[in-house]
């Protein structure tokens, strides 16, 4: 894979299309204010993505190739968000 690409699990079918902009959110820590809740804290962006291709796999998978746009430290649980 080139360098600057990025390859996320999600597609068209959750309404990626080429040229949408996506935020990389790191989360933010996890904090237990009482038994039996646990909250997470508003994490940080630590990249920008642009979609360049959404696809899917032969077994119904979908998914979407992105240039990474900013940023250089993507984590495998980072999230992903549309920038409007």
């Amino acid at each position: 894979m080139a360098p600057g690409v990025v390859i996320i699990a999600a597609g068209a079918g959750d309404g990626l299309r080429a040229g949408d902009q996506l935020r990389v959110m790191r989360p933010g820590p996890r904090i237990a204010p009482r038994e039996n809740l646990v909250l997470e804290l508003p994490g940080d962006s630590v990249a920008r993505l642009e979609v360049l291709t959404p696809f899917t796999t032969p077994r119904g998978r979908e998914g979407a190739v992105c240039a990474l746009m900013s940023g250089d430290s993507i984590s495998l649980l980072d999230k992903v968000e549309r920038i409007p």
